[in-house]
Parts: structure tokens; sequence; C-alpha cells
């Protein structure tokens, strides 16, 4: 085992990882054999026995149109520790718009990625973000002009314009709510509201805000208090709730109803106009070439070092979108790091890619069929997915 000490802001820390030092990028290799014959798995079988499709530009890899407009690669080749099994699939964007998906259609919620293509019409769909145990989204996202989920670090982020222009850059969330002349910094969007905080609740939360009685809530209509309440407030279809606690409680004490309200969402530059947002990260490529960001991103081990079964979504140099899904952790894939993840992305042509969730969560459906075996040996529940949906 080896080490490294390193630290995190907002509060400053100190942290000691503990890791094998075999957890490190390894170069690619063919292995002596040529055993490349790949199937499509159904879900908890393995790439394995006759291939699917026909042979591709690249050793290794199975190509098969599941229609026009979207194409599937079975990718599998060995290294250094083992057997690698990816699965990516690209789609046109004159035929086919991403669009991101919440689990049961609100927060916090999870549900199986092939649950969220199907209730949202999608031909595919992948897994996204980071997300708490009760569905909470972790990352700066937005969805239908409306922030669902936000982060204290500054992280990378995938959106698409309302143009279709596809951007990957980092994202921070900065909001201010101003009431009674009084301004708070905003903690959090569709989470659970922790001391001392304001957390703002709106109708992608679900119905109500759920919360203790610990705190103190103000309904929002039209710019203006419309209601003072306790806890687990009625979420207005055409508003929002101020959820606040502790010190914060007592900055806001002397709000009435009837006072206007300002709310201001910053996400720094060049995130004005979008269709969507999804934040996770690291970045793994930009502008054709490897660019792993995890250290500056400050993502903690379980994610930055090692093997691990890896999601991602990305543009191709010709502008198609890319799913992409590596397994890990089994016998027939052992998985990879973020830096031989972003490699295999740029052997298959991405322009730019964003790392999402991985580990469990790795889920890659089409057609209603997962197409990887996820290393819960089951579908994990997550907190939401990018969906492919026929024009």
């Amino acid at each position: 085992l080896t080490y490294q000490v390193r630290t995190l802001k907002n509060p400053t820390r100190i942290f000691v990882d503990v890791v094998p030092d075999t957890a490190v990028s390894m170069p690619s290799r063919k292995p002596a054999s040529s055993k490349t014959t790949t199937s499509k798995p159904s879900l908890g079988k393995p790439a394995s026995g006759n291939a699917s499709g026909m042979p591709g530009a690249i050793d290794g890899d199975y190509v098969q149109e599941i229609a026009p407009g979207l194409t599937e690669h079975t990718y599998v080749y060995w290294d250094d520790y083992g057997k690698i099994s990816a699965w990516l699939l690209e789609a046109d964007p004159a035929r086919y718009r991403l669009v991101p998906a919440l689990a049961k259609g609100r927060i916090p919620g999870r549900e199986a990625v092939s649950g969220i293509v199907a209730r949202a019409g999608g031909v595919a769909g992948i897994n996204a973000s980071y997300f708490a145990p009760a569905g909470d989204i972790l990352g700066v996202t937005q969805m239908n002009g409306q922030t669902v989920g936000t982060t204290y670090y500054t992280r990378s982020a995938f959106g698409l314009r309302k143009d279709g222009t596809p951007v990957f850059d980092k994202i921070s969330y900065d909001g201010t709510v101003t009431m009674g002349g009084v301004s708070v910094s905003v903690a959090g969007v569709d989470c659970e509201r922790g001391a001392d905080s304001l957390v703002i609740y709106n109708r992608a939360y679900g119905a109500s805000t759920g919360t203790n009685e610990y705190g103190r809530e103000y309904v929002v209509r039209g710019g203006r208090v419309t209601d003072i309440r306790q806890n687990d407030s009625p979420i207005p279809a055409d508003g929002v709730v101020l959820s606040v606690h502790g010190t914060v409680a007592d900055e806001l004490a002397g709000v009435q109803v009837g006072d206007p309200v300002s709310i201001e969402e910053n996400l720094g530059g060049g995130w004005q106009g979008m269709d969507f947002i999804i934040g996770c990260g690291p970045r793994l490529v930009a502008n054709g070439r490897v660019n792993v960001t995890v250290d500056e991103e400050d993502f903690p081990a379980d994610i930055r070092i090692g093997r691990a079964p890896r999601s991602a979504v990305g543009i191709t140099k010709d502008g198609r979108y890319l799913l992409a899904v590596v397994d890990g952790r089994q016998s027939h894939s052992v998985g990879l790091t973020l830096t031989d993840w972003a490699r295999l992305l740029v052997k298959f042509g991405a322009q730019d890619a964003l790392n999402l969730d991985g580990g469990g969560s790795s889920d890659l459906v089409v057609n209603g069929e997962v197409q990887n075996s996820p290393s819960d040996g089951q579908e994990r529940l997550v907190g939401d997915a990018l969906v492919l949906v026929a024009k």
C-alpha cells in the first residue's frame, strides 16, 4: 500500500488516502492470443462468445447499427491487468435528442436506468449524476429551466444550448435570496436542509418539502411571500419554497407575507441560454485530447484512484453524441482508471467528454435491454439519466 496526503476547501481540511500501489494507469497492450470475439450481453451476462455485429476499424471492436443514426460499439481488449469490456453508443443529433430525466420524475427518487428511459420514451439512455442515498442530485444540474441540484465544489459539467450547441466546462453555483431587506446565500437547491442554512425547493422536488419542524418556510409566488409555515410546506407549481434554519432563520425573522423576494442564481460565464446542464465530472477529454481534471476538482479517492466501472457522455469529432460504459470489478472486465478511460474515448473519436457516476451505477440501456453487466449484479437505482429520444 501507499498513501497520499491531500487537502479540501470550504471548510479547509486535510485527509490521507491509503491505496494499493497498483492503482496507477498502465499502457494498453494486446494479449498474446487473439481472443477478441464478443457478443452483446443481457443483464448480468458479460461480453463473450460469438461477435454481434461487424468488425470495426479498431481491433476488438464490433459495430452494430441499432437504427438509422444509432450505432453501437462492443469493444473488448486486454491490458496488463486483464480483460476490458466496453460499450459505446453513437447517435446522430439530426435524428435524436439528448434529454435528462429524473428518477420517478422527481427529487428525491431513485430508479433503474431502464425505467427512466422507458418513462421518457427513449430508445437508449445512460446513468448520469452522482446522487445522495435518497436520490438528491449531487452536482450543479438544470432541467426544464430549473436548478435541480447543486454542490459546494467547482466541477465539470456538460450541457446543450437551446440551439443544440454542446458545452463542456467548469461550473459552480452561487445563489442569493433577498427578502425583508436581508440577503442570504443559498446553501442548496432541492436537497436536504442542513443547519443554519437556506434551501430552495421547486416542483422538481415533488408536492412538498418534507422538512422537519425545526425550521421556517416561506412560500413564494409571483416574486412575493404568499405564506409562512413551519415545515413540510406544499411546493407551488408556479413558485418555490424557501426553507431556513438556525441563524439564517433568525436573520429573516422580520419577513412578512407580501414582502418582495429576489432570487439570483449565478453559474459562471458560458452557461447562459442552456437547454439543460448535467454537473458531474471530472472532465476526461478536451479538444480531442486526454484532459483528466480529477485532482483540481477535489474528487474523493473512490472516484479518483484505481480501476472501476465507468460511464461517460461525449461529443465525437463529427458532432455525434457518445454514451459509453466500461464494466469493472468482474472477471470479464477489470475496469479502467480515469486516464485509461479517457484514452479509450479518444480512440473512438471523442472530441470532448465528461465522466459520469460510475461503479455499480454504470448502466447503458438500448431498446429496453441493459447492454453491459452492472457490477452490483443488477441495475442500481440512480437519481437521473441521460436519455436519447428519437426526433
